[in-house]
């Protein structure tokens, strides 16, 4: 075998056609699991969201991750520099909690730091545990953090796979939601918006890959900022039209539904600057592809193109003020829209391995670009090339997943 992917957790698996080969498989991979260290860097500038005609982000993260025994798994780093810069236009009125109102282009800014987490993962052939604990940044805006967590299990039923997690996880969207905002004139501190929910997702594998997934965050909140609910649901099934141990092509339709309490998606004091649609509906085709060189190089490429149709409800200005005042309007959009992104790595010797991404995504009124690269220290002289070692690292969670 010259493909090394963790098993149960990759289309990759659908290559294998009996259960002794999967155990076979499973030996050889849990063997190879090595500790490593790494450092990324990533970009990602997007525009069209809660009005900011423009928003970049560069970060600069480090990353460790310690195997200390057969089925244990420890990562632990920190993203130890970010900026973030964005521009709003004209043609957007920005309102204060001072009362003051401002036109025009204007630029915001905020430089973060020391954003560490800490997580652990243990799994067998029939279930896996993982949880983690991390925390927002401490920015030039707000000089106070708040903790985010995860905790997930599961059990493998092959060629069926059920997990269940509950969060509390940082929006990181717009500058607003991750970073938050602060009134020039009275100093008064809104946004960070933090969502704390559950997950219920099954998967069965074979010759047709199929995935359905339901989300609930009971609680949206922020610092000062109108409180949220969400609820969401997805629903794929694709064929494995190549599943060996070089090539791997999966396409299938794709549909989405989401929905919030509140519509949110403005910058005025209260919003929580994130998408927020009382409804939202994506139907559309995905698609993923993996290409394995020699065993010292790959790339994946996937993506999807979808029709696309929400709406986002009438909001107050000021959401939080007793005094409802001007409103937003209820708006609806409605459009195809698309993204498509690709990640490829290179093992440059026997220990050090580069991996880098791009991916760009359009929709109504929104744009997104991103592009990283990463740099890999494996201990072990005969790690193998591992697409998964790479999607599941700090360094592309952010901005690919």
């Amino acid at each position: 075998m010259t493909l090394k992917h963790l098993p149960k957790r990759s289309i990759f698996i659908n290559s294998l056609n009996s259960t002794e080969k999967v155990a076979q498989l499973k030996n050889e991979i849990i063997n190879k699991k090595q500790s490593s260290v790494s450092s990324g860097l990533l970009f990602n500038t997007r525009s069209g969201i809660a009005g900011i005609d423009q928003l970049s982000t560069i970060g600069l993260s480090a990353e460790a991750t310690l195997v200390p025994s057969f089925n244990h798994l420890l990562r632990l780093g920190t993203n130890f520099l970010r900026l973030d810069t964005g521009t709003l236009s004209s043609e957007n009125r920005v309102q204060f909690a001072s009362g003051q109102t401002q036109k025009g282009n204007f630029h915001i800014e905020s430089l973060s730091a020391i954003v560490p987490f800490i997580e652990y993962r243990y799994d067998n052939d029939h279930y896996f545990m993982e949880a983690g604990i991390g925390s927002t940044p401490i920015s030039n805006e707000i000089d106070t953090s708040a903790l985010t967590w995860f905790m997930k299990g599961g059990i493998y039923l092959a060629p069926l796979s059920i997990s269940l997690k509950t969060s509390r996880e940082a929006i990181n969207e717009t500058m607003l939601s991750y970073i938050g905002a602060k009134d020039p004139v009275d100093g008064t501190v809104w946004g960070r918006s933090m969502k704390t929910g559950y997950e219920v997702a099954l998967k069965h594998q074979s010759d047709w890959s199929t995935s359905l997934t339901f989300n609930y965050s009971p609680k949206i909140e922020g610092i000062n900022t109108i409180s949220n609910k969400e609820a969401k649901a997805s629903f794929f099934i694709g064929k494995n039209f190549l599943k060996n141990e070089q090539e791997t092509f999966l396409l299938g339709p794709l549909v989405v539904y989401d929905s919030y309490n509140h519509s949110t998606n403005h910058f005025t004091m209260g919003s929580g600057g994130y998408f927020s649609p009382t409804s939202f509906l994506l139907t559309g085709l995905y698609g993923d592809y993996t290409y394995i060189y020699n065993n010292n190089s790959f790339i994946n490429i996937k993506g999807n193109v979808a029709l696309l149709n929400f709406t986002e409800s009438s909001a107050p200005y000021f959401p939080l003020s007793s005094d409802v005042g001007d409103t937003y309007p209820t708006t609806s959009q409605s459009g195809v829209g698309f993204n498509i992104k690709a990640l490829g790595g290179y093992k440059i010797n026997q220990n050090l391995h580069t991996m880098g991404m791009i991916g760009f995504s359009k929709a109504p009124e929104y744009n997104s670009m991103f592009a990283g690269v990463s740099l890999l220290y494996y201990f072990d002289k005969d790690k193998e090339m591992t697409p998964n070692d790479y999607m599941r690292s700090y360094h592309a969670r952010e901005m690919f997943q």
